[in-house]
């Protein structure tokens, strides 16, 4: 029924909801959002096949969707070296990457909000971690349900530095942000069902 192609349709970055994604976002915006972008672009596995005008990108469409988002509304990642991951499983329902920044040792982490909200400690805002209230958990829940309302897929994006030594831990994590992607259905599904009717 679906085209297999992943776009990101809505962000909820600094409290605010943000739609239409395709059309761009405020330059300001992604500046102070900065950990929002890095857990986008480098929190995946997707991989780049081939050489040259054949080259593709192999691997999930949502995190090539992620990716392809982040590599359009910030600079390359200069100096980034991945570390270590933390594989997806259905329990934790999440997966984190472990990279060496220019700025320091940092996890990326992205998965279901439900799992990974009471895993952080505060959410990011303003260029700073904000600890999450009651009234904050409320707005970052009732902005999930607006976009699975609008049969959006959400993702929570969350992340943390790790001090030298520290052994990766996905605890006491600061929330970046919500993505909400969609897989537009084929052209030709609506005259199927009217069919089907």
């Amino acid at each position: 029924l679906t085209q297999n192609r992943m776009t990101l349709q809505t962000l909820w970055l600094d409290g605010s909801e943000y739609p239409d994604v395709e059309q761009g976002l405020p330059p300001t915006l992604c500046e102070a959002n900065l950990p929002f972008f890095w857990v986008a672009g480098l929190c995946h596995n997707v991989r780049l096949v081939g050489q040259g005008e054949t080259a593709t990108y192999c691997g999930d469409p949502m995190e090539q969707a992620l990716m392809h988002m982040a590599a359009q509304q910030i600079a390359p990642w200069n100096g980034a070296l991945r570390i270590d991951e933390l594989p997806f499983d259905a329990v934790r329902m999440c997966m984190s990457v472990i990279y060496d920044l220019p700025e320091g040792r940092v996890l990326l982490c992205k998965g279901a909000l439900e799992k990974l909200l009471p895993l952080c400690e505060s959410t990011w805002n303003l260029q700073r971690p904000e600890p999450l209230s009651r009234e904050l958990r409320a707005n970052i829940l009732n902005a999930q349900e607006r976009m699975a309302d609008r049969g959006l897929r959400v993702l929570a994006l969350a992340w943390r530095w790790l001090p030298p030594g520290q052994e990766p831990c996905e605890r006491g994590l600061i929330l970046a942000g919500l993505a909400g992607l969609q897989d537009p259905p084929r052209p030709e599904v609506p005259a199927a069902i009217m069919a089907c009717r």
